[in-house]
């Protein structure tokens, strides 16, 4: 459903967002049409996206219905348009609007167009359901905790600089790598008798080795580097030496 408008504010006007190449359902199991178009206060969206200004400066506005002008979004999914009105107009306290299936798309509108207070809000939703992301996800699933991570550096990161705001990532990252790592056996060696418990060393270095090889198959995925923003990369690339490390160093006694 489309949201409602709210009352314009003094001086301002509404206008109507269009969107001339949105898709049409069809077939009796379609979902519901999306919005064709969705009211907004001028002033509201003149604040809310720098991108936006010059076009709704252009723009007179109206009193509502048909007398709205007309701003026409070619290229943009209006119910993610209407998501972000949403969040806008402070409509969606909770966020019950935003999901794992539209964080994606509703990240990267907000980014393309500025709006600082949407991209908070998609920031507040991946920190918050980090707990449901998982390194074995499916890298192009936003419940990939890697690919979760890339969508807050690549678009939440308004005005420049993290801020400290990527620290909970990172952690989430780094967990989640070293948790995918071997963990250590202990080995000794003793005078003459060379490494004691063999068996057990070559049962762990065959469990070792097909963990390393999953972790090189997720990292040699096509998509891996598409889809994973080069800070998380480099952060994947320390949280596995740093683990190899401690692995390497805590094996022998």
């Amino acid at each position: 459903m489309s949201p409602q408008p709210q009352p314009c504010s003094p001086g301002s006007a509404l206008i109507t967002l269009t969107f001339p190449d949105s898709p049409q359902s069809a077939g009796a199991n379609a979902q519901p049409p999306a919005p064709r178009e969705l009211v907004v206060d001028r002033a509201l969206l003149f604040q809310a996206s720098p991108v936006l200004r010059g076009l709704v400066e252009d723009v007179a506005g109206g009193g509502g219905g048909d007398g709205c002008s007309r701003v026409p979004l070619t290229g943009e999914d209006p119910q993610l348009w209407a998501v972000a009105l949403q969040l806008l107009q402070h409509e969606d306290t909770h966020l019950a609007g935003l999901s794992w299936d539209n964080i994606t798309g509703v990240c990267r509108l907000a980014h393309k167009f500025g709006m600082c207070v949407v991209q908070k809000s998609c920031l507040l939703f991946l920190t918050s359901n980090l707990p449901d992301t998982r390194f074995s996800a499916p890298i192009t699933s936003p419940k990939n905790v890697l690919h979760a991570a890339s969508l807050a550096e690549r678009y939440l990161c308004c005005g420049g600089g993290d801020g400290g705001l990527l620290r909970p990532f990172n952690i989430a990252v780094d967990a989640a790598v070293r948790a995918a790592l071997p963990k250590a056996v202990m080995l000794t060696y003793k005078d003459f008798n060379g490494m004691t418990g063999s068996d057990h060393f070559h049962k762990w270095q065959r469990a070792s080795t097909r963990l390393l090889d999953a972790l090189m198959a997720l990292t040699n995925q096509r998509e891996y580097m598409s889809v994973v923003a080069p800070g998380v990369q480099s952060q994947v690339a320390r949280s596995l030496l740093d683990g190899m490390q401690a692995l390497i160093s805590g094996m022998y006694t």
